[in-house]
Order: C-alpha cells, then structure tokens, then sequence
C-alpha cells in the first residue's frame, strides 16, 4: 500500500512478515474490495472506543480505506471501459 494513503497513525511492524504487509497480500489477490468496506466500517462502529482512543484516528483511517475503495473502483471502471491499468 503506498505510505501516502496510510493514516497518519504508526505502523507497527507486526503487520509486516517478509517485507510484505497483510494489505499487500490482500490486494495481489485481488480481495481489496471487501476488505476496505470492512475496515471503514469496522473504524466507524469502533469510533473512539478503543483503549480510549481519539475518535479523530479511527475517522482518518476509515477515509484512508475509503479512499482505497474509491481508487479500486476506479480502477476497475478504468478496465471495464477497456483502458489497462
């Protein structure tokens, strides 16, 4: 995943085992979809709730999946209209 659509939170590298990310995995086998809308809507349910986290991470990164869901339909409507991605 490019670093620029990850939210400004930390990365721990438990999410990291190979040099790879779980989301990198996830997306080369083109499971992003389902995926994103299921982080966004995990993030919102979750708002705030979370070891007394700030309601204003769990919104920035259910937007970085958003947005990430927004990009991939893109890029399908890109494919279907016969333009390679």
């Amino acid at each position: 995943m490019p670093d620029e659509m990850m939210p400004t939170t930390e990365r721990p590298a438990y999410y990291r085992a190979d040099g790879l990310e779980a989301i990198d995995v996830i997306e080369k086998l083109d499971m992003g979809a389902g995926f994103y809308l299921g982080s966004v809507l995990k993030y919102l349910f979750r708002l705030g709730a979370k070891d007394g986290n700030n309601p204003l991470n769990d919104l920035r990164k259910a937007r970085t999946y958003l947005d990430l869901y927004i990009k991939y339909v893109e890029q399908k409507a890109q494919v279907g209209a016969g333009q390679d991605i």
